[in-house]
């Protein structure tokens, strides 16, 4: 974990850009407080702020090859330098220290742009060639590390945060409609979009190249394959489990390497207890795991998480959250995040790295299991309910009426030129429809201004990049899989729920079910390995079961939530919250309809109409997605443009050693 900033000018920078950068730099320190240093070369300014992991005494940034020509900044972790190292001296490189960093260099001098597809593990470059005057920055394959960037035709900044942009200016901070569009509609911005006009976000597996002849472009340079649909192969169970467990355990080994014994994160389910099982063969003595609970009994699962480190003879650290927690959490955490969200875990996730981030500068989480082996309900869902997508409109119709009457919702069952709609976008119906259009049915009576107009017309639709070739070469569950890489993993639940929150607390967190091989061998299982007989994932289940049980293995998957409405409306919130969510501030700040937001939040107290089961809970969660998403809204625009003086931060300690002019 590192934070990066720069700017790029090709005709020259000057002493006065340094001033810049170290402003900029000044802003994510809290990524990295080991080290602070600036590098200045013809056309480039870079800064690192360094959280020491990998060979700590050594790696000062920025990193160059022999001659000095490349200089190299890099938030992340390179998980196969010591092979790509070897190979590299073979060739005739020099490396100068044990630094997973240093390959990138000489990596890039080996095989140009395309540098990044040797690389392995999780990283944000930014890397500089005298000799061209060319700028290249690169984000990995899912996205770990953020990367945000802005080009106003002179200068090309970016940065690990947008902050570290508005510290220089470049640009100034000014809300983006579009942003909170496509929040209202996917459930997050989705890069390159950003929350920020003039921001942009680098997607997950691309790289962007900006040199003195040209503007920037944005290349990918990896994509998952799937298997043919109705391919009729049929699957060696035990062979598959085997490689499985072998891919898993050498993914483990990759995510611990480092001078610091990591911590893991450990629920009541079967991703964080294998991860944990996995990560206790690499810690001497005993390894150390991390849960989050809540006051409110159903949405707790420490008891659970107890069971197993018991099981597996771990010792367990737990912090639980009331719901005055997560609000005091929030007011002072939406200067990581610099999104609204529309769940409050992120607080508790954050309070759970604070409390690791004075155990380790490292924690193994199990995210990424989901998106690899089908582990949401939404996948089931949009299994069976891709039926009656493809069915005759007449059936629509039919099955639209009855569960509109039974849930009071059509977010099953939009209509036609709803999923024509979303079929033009993406080439298939996504299991993850059901949720964006209930997220539409929710938040468009209430958005109001520019942002409203966007959703009403289905512009976020236009803005999400998709292979849409693949739904007809692939199953649709495997290319709904695809679709939760694309558009919820990076920009998500490795966003606000991910880096940001771990970044705020100093730590990084690494991903085995995100490395490459594991997520390469995953796509290209077909549906019967991830969804059947009554369970998902089921060949991780498999794999599982013999590291942590099989009651743990085939537990049934339980969502992780916080409280999201009493943190923002009790009357304990913080007295921030009594403002921001004062009619005249909703309306001064102009993205909500004042009157609509009063009306929900008069309801609060009031018995939930009743009906189905699934009418009931449609309704609780109408009313705690609205209130998150005003009341972080809200917060997002007091935090970066109601104050003047957000991104004055206090300098730090800089080295200039790293310069190279």
């Amino acid at each position: 974990m590192c934070g990066i900033v720069g700017i790029f000018r090709p005709e020259s920078v000057g002493a006065e850009d340094e001033l810049l950068v170290a402003r900029m730099l000044g802003t994510v320190v809290h990524r990295g407080p080991d080290a602070q240093t600036i590098g200045r070369s013809d056309g480039v300014v870079l800064g690192s702020a360094r959280l020491a992991i990998v060979d700590a005494s050594f790696g000062g940034q920025p990193f160059s090859d022999e001659s000095g020509s490349i200089l190299v900044v890099f938030n992340g972790e390179i998980t196969n330098y010591r092979d790509l190292s070897a190979q590299l001296q073979a060739l005739g490189h020099r490396l100068a220290s044990h630094c997973d960093g240093e390959v990138i260099a000489h990596a890039y001098e080996e095989f140009g742009v395309t540098f990044a597809e040797y690389l392995d593990g999780q990283f944000a470059i930014a890397l500089y060639d005298r000799r061209s005057n060319r700028l290249v920055l690169a984000r990995d394959r899912m996205g770990i590390c953020p990367l945000v960037w802005a080009w106003n035709g002179i200068t090309l900044s970016f940065a690990s945060e947008a902050k570290a942009l508005f510290a220089a200016n470049l640009p100034s901070p000014r809300p983006d409609p579009r942003g909170l569009a496509q929040l209202c509609y996917f459930g997050t911005t989705v890069a390159p979009q950003t929350m920020f006009a003039g921001v942009n976000a680098l997607p997950a597996a691309h790289y962007l190249v900006i040199d003195s002849t040209a503007s920037p472009k944005l290349t990918r340079y990896w994509r998952l394959r799937y298997p043919e649909k109705d391919a009729g192969r049929r699957l060696d169970w035990e062979a598959a489990r085997e490689e499985l467990d072998t891919l898993l355990v050498r993914a483990v080994g990759r995510c611990v390497q480092g001078e610091f014994a990591p911590v893991t994160y450990l629920s009541g389910g079967v991703d964080s207890a294998l991860v944990t099982a996995l990560t206790r063969r690499h810690v001497r003595g005993r390894l150390t795991a991390l849960s989050v609970g809540s006051t409110t009994p159903k949405l707790d699962e420490t008891v659970l998480a107890a069971e197993i480190a018991d099981y597996l003879g771990v010792d367990l650290v737990v912090e639980v959250m009331t719901d005055d927690d997560i609000a005091n959490v929030f007011s002072s955490l939406m200067w990581h995040l610099e999104t609204p969200t529309l769940s409050t875990e992120s607080a508790a996730l954050h309070a759970l790295a604070c409390r690791a981030g004075g155990l380790s500068k490292v924690v193994l989480t199990g995210e990424g299991a989901d998106e690899a082996f089908a582990g949401y309900q939404a996948f089931e869902q949009g299994r069976q309910l891709g039926r009656i997508w493809d069915s005759p409109p007449t059936i629509r119709a039919l099955v639209r009426r009855v569960l509109r009457t039974r849930l009071a919702s059509q977010c099953l069952t939009p209509g036609d030129s709803r999923l024509d709609r979303i079929r033009d976008a993406f080439g298939f119906i996504p299991a993850q429809a059901i949720e964006w259009e209930f997220y539409r049915e929710v938040f468009g009576p209430i958005l109001t201004g520019p942002a409203g107009v966007l959703l009403e017309a289905d512009v976020p639709l236009t803005t999400v990049e998709f292979d849409r070739d693949l739904p007809a070469r692939a199953s649709r569950l495997n290319a709904s899989l695809a679709v939760s890489y694309d558009v919820m993993l990076g920009n998500y639940l490795l966003g606000p729920h991910g880096d940001r929150v771990l970044a705020g607390a100093s730590v990084e967190g690494r991903y085995p079910f995100l490395d490459r091989e594991v997520v390469e061998f995953a796509a290209l299982l077909g549906d019967q390995a991830k969804i059947g007989q009554g369970y998902n994932k089921v060949l991780l289940r498999l794999a599982a079961q013999h590291h942590v049980g099989p009651e743990v293995a085939w537990r049934a998957k339980k969502r992780f939530t916080m409280p999201f409405v009493n943190p923002f409306v009790s009357p304990n919130s913080p007295e921030i919250y009594r403002y921001l969510m004062a009619p005249q501030t909703i309306d001064d700040f102009g993205y909500f309809d004042a009157e609509r937001v009063a009306a929900v939040l008069g309801q609060l107290g009031s018995p939930i109409p009743s009906g189905s089961r699934g009418r009931r809970h449609l309704a609780r969660l109408r009313q705690g997605l609205l209130v998150t998403l005003v009341a972080t809204t809200q917060l997002w625009h007091h935090t970066f443009f109601e104050d003047p003086g957000s991104f004055e931060v206090n300098q730090p300690e800089l080295s200039m050693g790293g310069s190279h002019v």
